[in-house]
């Protein structure tokens, strides 16, 4: 769940949303659990288990371990989302897995900002990026569609780039 950053982000276009979270450091707790009703975790998500099929399991998950993420959430979810790097396609790794369930990727156009630049200010790095959707997986498909996104507004780019700049402030405070 990171810091909520995506609750947050779909909470401001939907309302009626009861989460749930699994987070593994224990610092983002305080900020999660107003965000997170419907319980919260803290521990490895890939090493959970859950009582209740969830409607959907949405993260960023890290790269490194995105394939076990993505393979535990199709378990425990109807539906999996994944804001991953567009090169995730690329892997002789994943391809079989890609071939054998694959998903609806949604590209952005716009490159998000998850960090500071070495300017120490909101920016980008030089990968692209993609929801990656995939149905239940009792749900077998022989192909999945692409569909770019639509261009996310200026102004909520760059509210978005402040709080990215205020959260790496906090972050700095804490490790401090």
């Amino acid at each position: 769940a990171g810091d909520g950053a995506i609750i947050r982000a779909t909470n401001s276009v939907r309302s009626g949303i009861v989460w749930s979270a699994c987070e593994l450091r224990e610092a983002e707790r305080a900020g999660l659990e107003p965000l997170a009703p419907g319980g919260l975790r803290i521990g490895d998500f890939r090493e959970q288990t859950f009582d209740t099929l969830f409607d959907l399991s949405l993260s960023n998950p890290p790269f490194s371990i995105a394939m076990d993420i993505i393979q535990q959430s199709r378990r425990v979810a109807n539906h999996t989302a994944m804001l991953l790097r567009l090169d995730f396609w690329g892997s002789a790794g994943r391809a079989a897995y890609l071939k054998e369930c694959p998903p609806d990727t949604y590209p952005l156009p716009n490159r998000p900002t998850f960090s500071l630049n070495k300017k120490g200010r909101p920016g980008t790095d030089s990968n692209e990026y993609a929801w990656f959707v995939w149905p239940h997986e009792a749900i077998k498909r022989s192909h999945g569609r692409i569909q770019p996104l639509a261009e996310t507004p200026a102004d909520v780019r760059k509210a978005w780039s402040k709080h990215v700049a205020e959260q790496a402030r906090k972050d700095l405070n804490r490790a401090i």
